[in-house]
């Protein structure tokens, strides 16, 4: 599922251990060419002649990520997480004071999650 990119959705992310992020972007095709920007986080380094054929480049998670999170104009910026990840992000935004939420105990979802 994809999100939009926030400063607080990174503070989860680094305190689950991520510090790399892949990243796509893509053009809407219409005539107002909407940029978009995907951003996919992961926990190591990525090499960059061995990136996944869909993303573009990398940066570290505190770097770009973290300056996009703020805000850029006519951009969409969004974070691809999966399915564990992003439950334990909503729990987290249930009770933020829990520190570092274990993706292994997060309960199953409230709602309905559409891909």
């Amino acid at each position: 599922m994809k999100l939009q990119l926030t400063a607080g959705l990174l503070d989860f992310l680094t305190s689950q251990g991520y510090r790399y992020c892949f990243s796509r972007t893509t053009l809407s095709g219409s005539d107002d060419d909407k940029v978009t920007i995907t951003l996919t986080p992961v926990h190591s380094q990525p090499k960059i002649r061995h990136l996944p054929k869909a993303y573009n480049t990398h940066s570290c998670i505190n770097n770009e990520p973290r300056q996009m999170a703020a805000g850029l104009d006519d951009v969409l910026i969004l974070i691809e997480l999966k399915r564990d990840v992003l439950i334990a992000y909503f729990n987290y935004m249930i009770s933020p004071r829990t520190e570092n939420v274990s993706l292994t105990d997060s309960k199953p979802p409230l709602m309905y999650i559409q891909k």
